[in-house]
């Protein structure tokens, strides 16, 4: 049986409140804490079994999000984190209370890789800090070992703060350099990590200063409207939207798919962010309007008319969406018989029969970064519009956020590796649009 790898715990904080049971209470009572001072910085931090989810906060209110499992750590968009926190099962929760610079310490971990990692036996520590200490620029470095990381903040090359993963580890005497020093070369201690992080700078969350429950209320699913397309006065295609978004193009994958040359493979995107629908163009040849104007970004609503190509779009609640029987848009075939779609971010691909996802040169569909094995999963259709899912010796994959190594998919459902989340779309064999 494969050993699970452990998920590295930071250096502790003063707890505010700990070990609490998660429920759909516990984002008011953190809001309720800040307000009233208790975590001017510092982080909430939901764990179970597999993974840690964490929230960190800077003058009280929600700052960066981010994940920790077996595999290392991964960014998560504000935006994103209350759905997040649905997806944990059995999960405790605390609340700890630190200075900002271990906020700002533990950040780093989660948006940028570091520019240098070795184990402590290949590494002379006291020739990485005088390396930094000529840099002259901040920095921050880490020690891992046995699942606690030892954090250290380096103020223009010369180290200024420092966070023991175990204070009972604390040499208690001589400067930081000196206590960093012994701690890492501790005689009779295991091996170790070193990571050095060289940029600490962070482009801020768009979502950084709201409340959890403002977090909340915008993760809302949105009311149910179809997205309504007419060529003319003539209504030729209609869909409900789909959360998260739905995409507007000529590419077999998108579900507002519109076949004329007027429109981009990928021209638009409908989509559902912090409580509102929004329209975004995708860098199309002939451009997106809003009520005549040109648009990049901008919110919608059910007021307004799109025009995409030579088409125009609304959307519209369904009760007023009666749609005549002669110009709706017919399968060509029938249940199942669409075609098998795995879409990643700006890549689509049909699945014919076997499929392979991984890091290597010449896997058919090729992912980067942290979590992704040179040959991942192999995927295969059962030819009944479901698709088998089985991974390749020690990797996995997260479905609804649980680990699994094999399964079977159904359209519609999504899975994720690493710091990416693929979906699995049936695309009907939809009779074009009438050409005008």
């Amino acid at each position: 049986m494969p050993t699970q790898r452990r998920i590295i715990r930071f250096p502790p904080g003063a707890p505010v409140f700990h070990d609490r049971p998660f429920d759909d209470n516990i984002r008011a009572t953190v809001d309720g804490f800040a307000r009233r001072g208790f975590c001017p910085s510092g982080w909430l931090e939901i764990e179970n079994v597999d993974s840690r989810l964490f929230c960190l906060f800077h003058q009280n209110r929600p700052y960066l999000a981010g994940m920790a499992d077996g595999e290392g750590f991964s960014w998560l968009p504000l935006c994103e984190l209350v759905p997040k926190m649905r997806q944990i099962q059995e999960a405790r929760c605390s609340l700890f209370a630190c200075e900002a610079v271990q906020v700002l310490l533990m950040a780093v971990h989660f948006r940028h890789r570091p520019d240098l990692q070795a184990s402590t036996r290949l590494l002379d520590l006291g020739h990485v800090l005088e390396v930094l200490r000529q840099d002259g620029q901040d920095a921050a470095m880490a020690l891992e070992r046995g699942g606690l990381r030892t954090l250290m903040f380096l103020q223009k090359g010369v180290p200024a703060r420092l966070f023991f993963g175990e204070p009972r580890d604390d040499p208690g005497r001589g400067s930081i350099a000196d206590r960093f020093l012994e701690f890492g070369f501790a005689s009779g201690a295991p091996e170790g990590r070193v990571e050095v992080f060289h940029r600490l700078r962070m482009e801020p969350d768009p979502d950084a200063g709201k409340s959890l429950t403002q977090l909340e209320l915008e993760a809302q699913p949105p009311p149910a409207v179809n997205c309504k397309v007419l060529l003319g006065d003539q209504v030729v295609l209609q869909r409900s939207f789909m959360p998260p978004a739905m995409f507007i193009g000529r590419d077999p994958t998108c579900e507002l798919r519109l076949d004329n040359l007027s429109v981009s493979r990928r021209h638009a995107r409908i989509g559902w962010e912090r409580g509102r629908f929004n329209l975004q163009d995708l860098g199309s040849s002939n451009g997106t309007r809003v009520n005549g104007q040109p648009v990049e970004k901008k919110d919608i609503g059910l007021d307004d008319v799109i025009a995409v190509g030579k088409y125009t779009i609304r959307l519209a609640m369904p009760e007023a969406m009666l749609l005549p029987q002669a110009t709706v848009m017919v399968s060509a075939a029938g249940p199942g018989g669409g075609q098998l779609f795995l879409v990643c971010e700006d890549q689509s691909l049909e699945i014919q029969n076997d499929l392979i996802i991984g890091r290597a040169e010449g896997v058919d569909l090729r992912l980067r970064g942290f979590g992704v094995k040179p040959i991942h999963v192999r995927l295969r259709n059962n030819g009944d519009g479901s698709v088998r899912l089985a991974c390749i010796e020690k990797a996995f994959v997260r479905v609804d956020g649980a680990r699994v190594r094999s399964t079977v998919l159904k359209p519609g459902q999504s899975f994720a590796i690493g710091r990416h989340s693929v979906a699995l779309v049936d695309v009907p064999r939809y009779v074009s649009a009438p050409q005008a």
